[in-house]
């Protein structure tokens, strides 16, 4: 990778024809960010839910997605040639842009908490109650966790983090490495 921008904080930030190539974003912050005409070919993109966001006319030749979240994004003139999508889903967010790719859109939406098994959510809430995991805990969250591991190890790596004092806000990327690390991903 050229650049790692994992982690960092792009939250309200405005980019113009700017060169990311090759470069890594894990759990890195995307809200109401715009960032058009700007080139992220090959690059990976993991653990991130992007929300309001504006890539108008960028590039994402060979990208990769890895569970990921689109809500409420501008994807218009953007290209995805070649573009990887694993586990990630849209909210809210136009398909045009993907007529490229061999992609089943409805697949990639978000499922409603039909998919969850009854009272998960709410025995989570319970267990959780407090801590700064409690606030992750959601419908779309729980869907996109139960897609990549089993509830057992989703639950172990709540524990984990609810106990770490150095997170206030937990987000997806913070599971997802937990899960990572226990399976040895």
């Amino acid at each position: 990778m050229e650049k790692n921008f994992n982690y960092k904080d792009f939250r309200n930030s405005e980019s113009y024809s700017t060169s990311f190539i090759r470069c890594s974003f894990f759990g890195t912050l995307f809200n109401k960010s715009t960032f058009r005409y700007c080139n992220f070919t090959e690059s990976v993109f993991s653990g991130i839910t992007f929300t309001n966001c504006n890539f108008r006319g960028c590039k994402f030749k060979n990208a990769i997605f890895d569970n990921c979240v689109f809500k409420n994004c501008k994807l218009n003139k953007s290209s995805f040639k070649g573009a990887d999508f694993i586990n990630c889903y849209f909210d809210g967010t136009g398909l045009k842009s993907f007529h490229q790719l061999n992609l089943d859109h409805n697949k990639m939406k978000l499922k409603d908490s039909k998919d969850v098994p009854v009272g998960l959510i709410s025995d989570f809430r319970v267990r959780y109650q407090g801590t700064n995991v409690e606030k992750f805990i959601n419908n779309s969250n729980i869907y996109r966790l139960m897609k990549i591991s089993r509830v057992v190890k989703i639950d172990e790596a709540f524990k984990e983090l609810s106990t770490n004092t150095n997170i206030a806000t937990i987000k997806f990327s913070h599971v997802l490495r937990i899960l990572q690390k226990s399976y040895k991903l």
